[in-house]
């Protein structure tokens, strides 16, 4: 990043090969440098005599920083318009695909000259690949959207061959990478699976989903569902496949920790994938039915549906993510089955997760049409599930016990507080602070600091401010942890810059007697109080423009050697109020001693020179070090 600047002003000098290099230095490094990157690109641009090997250097590091330019690809389409893909090795026509997969280009888009180009290639050179290598082209074609029915056939004939060469766990991103370049070739009329002609096709289908059969177990469950999605969008139906996944993904999913099940959920919640096949057997693993309500034990009696033993391994924040992937997928069997597990009696969740939960429960199911189509559509994915259930008058027995959960006016203070800091996202949190308005002074003071810095409505803001003062003016600061002392130092020292007035010497006030209570508490070590702590609180006092307690400076003093790392001892010194201060709290003879140890640790000039210079500047004396790595 330092030399960033310099490379940019000399970029237009360079030659070919040193473009190619400097670009590819840039991305090893991580260094994302936005002037130095267009300056560079501008000169690739205007450079002539760039090779195939130069431009799948450039292309594969822009695509590793993530660093798209148009003028780029324009120049990828005129060097392949020239002729120049047809000089690209093997193994270069591999790397240069996958990155332009990388940039999302699209073969009817800008780069569609170099796309086509490396089609060509590819079916020139595709024969020689080894199957890493023919994995990684084929999935590149199918992310540009290749619409070549002959290069198509050109890899499904490799394949074919090769299908014995190739890592189970790569078969279906094959079958999915086929699947996209069906249906590209099937938008422009070139591929034909249903007809005579695909015949061929339809075998080649055959093989490789009867290979992932077999492989089956030693794929994970989403791969399997990856693979049937694939075959649906072509409407091709594999019976064996479809019976070996309904036997062997509920088996695997149900040996999972039921964490990692929630995050595969998740993870088709982020993807919007509704996947018909996954979703049910991932709301099976989670919650199950409950074994008192299978067939062979129907009377009708059980009122909970839904074994809570898997989701009782989730904790109370898992289990809001739990109820937000199953709305997020419009999963409404699945969101029923979750408030139903939940509403056990022996699971126990903290009000503030339950107001969270609650509140995605009356967005979703807002009336009694909603929650009676819910139960209907349980009731058609299990099987099992009586008839007779739900019995008269439970389903809205269980619809008022959420509503009424739903509700902030009927949680404690703290428990809408502590909802409005740990669930930032969520649908309800306007309506949560918009409460808290009016109730900041049933808070405790040890929780307020939290809201102060997280409250987005300025009213909020001002009450929460407001009601943490009132309880620290009236003696609360005795009663409350170090870790509430410095939170609530650096959430009423953010207001104090730039301000003036009555509201000022309030907070200035506070902010200092808050820093004088934590140096008292280590001093006394009546608590244990960290140095990163005391660190922190000396940050707030720097921000209220305040001096540091003699208290805070000499707990510092003692627990700095053994509780900063070197960087963070530099960071405190910075805080440090002057010599005379130190001298006068007796801290620099223990401030040189840790000042002494970090410079050993430095393995950087420029950080062991900003060490001697604080340690001059606030008159500590640094010992003998035996090394210092420059």
């Amino acid at each position: 990043s330092v030399l960033a600047p310099a490379i940019a002003k000399c970029a237009g000098d360079m030659r070919p090969g040193d473009l190619a290099v400097t670009i590819q230095s840039l991305a090893r490094s991580s260094t994302r440098h936005s002037t130095a990157l267009q300056a560079l690109s501008r000169a690739v641009q205007a450079s002539q005599r760039i090779a195939s090997k130069g431009f799948t250097m450039i292309a594969e590091s822009f695509a590793s920083m993530r660093y798209q330019n148009e003028g780029f690809i324009q120049r990828l389409d005129d060097w392949a318009d020239a002729g120049g893909t047809a000089s690209c090795s093997a193994e270069e026509a591999v790397v240069l695909a996958h990155s332009l997969s990388l940039f999302e280009l699209q073969s009817t888009g800008p780069g569609h000259i170099v796309i086509a180009g490396l089609c060509d290639r590819f079916q020139g050179v595709a024969g020689v690949l080894q199957p890493p290598a023919l994995h990684t082209a084929l999935l590149s074609v199918a992310r540009l959207r290749c619409s070549d029915a002959t290069l198509v056939q050109t890899f499904e004939r490799i394949m074919s061959e090769d299908l014995h060469r190739l890592h189970v766990k790569n078969l279906p991103a094959v079958l999915d990478a086929f699947t996209q370049l069906y249906q590209s070739c099937g938008e422009n009329d070139q591929m034909d699976i249903e007809g005579p002609e695909g015949a061929q096709r339809r075998r080649f289908l055959a093989r490789l989903t009867s290979r992932i059969a077999r492989q089956l177990r030693h794929l994970r469950p989403q791969d399997a569902s990856r693979a049937m999605q694939g075959l649906d969008r072509l409407g091709f139906l594999d019976p064996v496949l479809l019976q070996e996944a309904s036997e062997i993904v509920p088996r695997q999913l149900a040996m999972r920790p039921a964490i990692d099940t929630l995050t595969l959920l998740e993870s088709y919640a982020a993807a919007g994938n509704a996947d018909g096949f996954m979703l049910p057997c991932l709301r099976r693993a989670l919650l199950p039915i409950a074994p008192e309500v299978a067939p062979a034990a129907l009377g009708g009696e059980a009122s909970a549906p839904i074994s809570t033993v898997p989701i009782s391994q989730l904790d109370d924040i898992e289990a809001v993510r739990l109820v937000a992937a199953f709305i997020a997928l419009q999963h409404r069997e699945g969101l029923l089955a979750a408030i139903i597990a939940l509403d056990d009696r022996d699971i126990q969740i903290a009000p503030s997760c339950l107001l969270a939960i609650a509140a995605h429960v009356a967005e979703a199911l807002p009336d009694e049409r909603a929650w009676t189509e819910a139960v209907e559509a349980l009731k058609r994915a299990e099987s099992s599930l009586p008839q007779s259930w739900p019995r008269a008058g439970e389903l809205s027995s269980l619809a008022e016990r959420w509503r009424d959960r739903a509700e902030p006016m009927n949680a404690e203070a703290d428990d809408v507080l502590l909802a409005v800091c740990a669930f930032q996202e969520h649908p309800a949190q306007p309506s949560w602070e918009r409460h808290l308005i009016s109730h900041t002074p049933a808070c405790a003071p040890s929780l307020l600091p939290g809201l102060l810095l997280k409250a987005s409505l300025p009213g909020l803001r001002d009450s929460s401010e407001a009601a943490l003062l009132d309880l620290l003016e009236g003696g609360a600061i005795g009663d409350m942890p170090v870790s509430a002392l410095v939170a609530a130092a650096r959430a009423l020292a953010q207001p104090v810059r730039g301000q003036s007035g009555e509201r000022t010497i309030r907070l200035r006030r506070a902010v200092f007697s808050l820093a004088y209570r934590v140096g008292d508490i280590a001093e006394a070590e009546s608590e244990q109080v960290s140095a990163k702590a005391l660190v922190r609180t000396l940050q707030a006092l720097r921000a209220a423009h305040l001096d540091a307690p003699t208290g805070l400076l000499r707990a510092l003093a003692r627990s700095a050697a053994e509780g900063l790392t070197a960087t963070e001892l530099l960071v405190a010194l910075r805080l440090l109020p002057g010599a005379t201060a130190l001298r006068d709290a007796g801290c620099t003879e223990l401030l040189g001693a840790a000042a002494t140890r970090a410079m050993g640790q430095f393995k950087s000039s420029r950080q062991a020179w900003a060490l001697d210079s604080l340690c001059r500047n606030l008159e500590l004396e640094l010992g003998e070090v035996e090394a210092v790595v420059g």
